[in-house]
């Protein structure tokens, strides 16, 4: 994960401080963002991203129009979605929204560790 752009899109901050927590030994590049207005900045900046780790649930933004968006704007990016909805029907709704894997909060960092050199390797 060494010098990958790692995007985390989470407005609750104690959620993102645990994430940048698990993620900041990886020597992964970690932006963080609060909202789809933010998201968009980022996007129009044009700033490489290698995985989004998404929240379904924004203050400013449908969380899946936003996968949506950002895989439009970045067709290569890995999304991952994060929520605390656990059933098959929640999973399926990300995935049909372009993400390549979806996380249930609470988070596990080995669980989360794995699954993103996956999805890099």
């Amino acid at each position: 994960m060494k010098n990958k752009i790692l995007l985390i899109v989470e407005e609750n901050e104690p959620s993102a401080l645990l994430m940048r927590e698990m993620l900041k030994g990886t020597g992964a590049v970690l932006l963080q963002v609060k909202s789809g207005k933010e998201v968009a900045s980022i996007l129009n900046d044009k700033v490489n991203i290698d995985v989004a780790l998404v929240d379904i649930y924004l203050p400013d933004a449908n969380g899946y129009e936003l996968i949506e968006k950002i895989k439009k704007a970045q067709p290569h990016v890995k999304i991952v979605a994060q929520t605390a909805n656990v059933l098959d029907s929640d999973r399926d709704k990300s995935i049909k929204a372009g993400c390549d894997e979806h996380i249930t909060k609470p988070i596990d960092s080995e669980s989360l560790i794995n699954l993103l050199n996956s999805l890099l390797s």
